[in-house]
């Protein structure tokens, strides 16, 4: 259930969800691993070449 809350900062009240923090499992499934190419010793972006780097 919603919570009313008053900033004190701003003194405007704000709606709080208290039921937001029982979902965590929402951010889990928005994470995406990043893919990696391939290593190349010619790549300035791979990892262990970046002195190629101009």
């Amino acid at each position: 259930m919603p919570e009313l809350r008053l900033n004190l900062i701003t003194k405007e009240w704000v709606i709080i969800s208290t039921a937001r923090a029982k979902r965590p499992e929402e951010l889990k499934s928005r994470q995406r691993k990043r893919a990696h190419s391939e290593y190349s010793a010619t790549c300035p972006f791979c990892p262990g070449n970046e002195a190629k780097t101009p």
